[in-house]
Formats: structure tokens, C-alpha cells, sequence
């Protein structure tokens, strides 16, 4: 690694590790699954994952700013989805859950399209609703967040816990090991 090497607790560093991937790992499962319907197996996914979105961002910020530090990853975008545009600094969207104002799990189309196109009165959320197909319309789990700073993101939760793993993850573990903490279960005995 090019950056210099940073003074860490290695128990830090470590807790916070393990509890960003516990996080991540449930979160890549979610994003994987689909909901039959919107009975109390879907609610409670919805606030587990939830609850996972917050956990993983306090302990992926407390993993980068205790090895290589934000502006390490200042350049590591996640796409956003409609109604934004490009792409959005994970860092920031990291630092958007632990400071949400308003966090949602969208996992239909009809949720998503008044995420994406909200309905401009009451008469036209009504009217969109009776429109609405027979089908549930399922998708792939989406967080629409918006931070008490006023950042707004719309990811997909695959694309967070992916680009999150190859682009962060993999360059922490490989600093860590540089300084002979092993992060990984099957080397951390070494």
C-alpha cells in the first residue's frame, strides 16, 4: 500500500471488521432474496435489514478511518438509481446511514416508483395505487436514504455490499496484513 501506516488498536480493528462483515454478509443475502408477499417475514426482513444497513456503516467507518483513512477511498463510487443520477462516494453513503434522517428499503415497483417519481397529491398516489398490476411486482432491495446533513442516496443494496467488498474491504484486509494482523478467520491464529 502506498499510504503511510497508521498507529490502530488491533482489537479495534478487528471488532470493527468482524461486525461490518456480519453485516455485509446478511445484507448480500437480502439483496439475493426475494419476498413472496407483505405479510410479518417481509416486515421483518425490512427491519433487519435496516438495522444491518446502520450496523455496517458505524463499523465500516470505524474500519477506514482506524487502517487507511477516507480519502484511501474517496474515489469509490456506488451508482445511483432514479431518481439521482451517476454515482455517489461510498463514503458517503456510509456516512448518509449513520446520519440518516429518512432511511427505506424499497423492494417493489410500485414502492420504488414513489421513491423514484413521487406522487405530487394524495389524488395521484390514490390513482397510481388502483393502476397498480395484480402482481407485487418484486425487485431486488434498494435503500433510499437521506442523511440529517441533506445528502440523498439511492443504491442498490447489491451494488453497496459488492462494491464495498471488492473496492474497501479487500484493500484493508491486504493493509492489515502488511502489519501482520490477519483479519480473516482461517489466518488469524497465525
Amino acid at each position: 500500500m502506498t499510504s503511510a501506516k497508521r498507529k490502530y488498536s488491533q482489537d479495534i480493528v478487528r471488532h470493527a471488521y468482524d461486525e461490518a462483515l456480519n453485516a455485509l454478509s446478511r445484507l448480500s443475502a437480502f439483496a439475493q432474496s426475494t419476498s413472496k408477499g407483505d405479510g410479518p417475514i417481509h416486515s421483518r426482513q425490512k427491519r433487519l435489514a435496516l438495522d444491518d444497513l446502520v450496523t455496517f456503516a458505524v463499523h465500516a467507518r470505524r474500519l477506514i478511518q482506524n487502517t487507511l483513512g477516507k480519502k484511501s477511498f474517496a474515489s469509490v463510487d456506488v451508482p445511483q438509481l432514479a431518481p439521482l443520477h451517476g454515482s455517489v462516494a461510498i463514503t458517503e453513503v456510509i456516512d448518509a446511514l449513520i446520519h440518516n434522517e429518512d432511511i427505506d428499503v424499497v423492494r417493489s415497483f410500485f414502492h420504488y416508483s414513489l421513491v423514484s417519481d413521487p406522487p405530487v397529491n394524495l389524488d395521484d398516489a390514490i390513482d397510481r395505487l388502483a393502476k397498480q398490476e395484480s402482481g407485487p411486482g418484486r425487485i431486488p432491495p434498494i435503500v433510499a436514504v437521506k442523511s440529517d446533513r441533506g445528502l440523498r442516496c439511492v443504491v442498490s443494496v447489491s451494488d453497496l455490499t459488492e462494491v464495498f467488498e471488492t473496492k474497501i474491504l479487500e484493500k484493508i484486509i491486504e493493509y492489515c496484513v502488511e502489519d501482520r494482523l490477519f483479519l480473516e478467520d482461517e489466518y488469524r491464529d497465525i
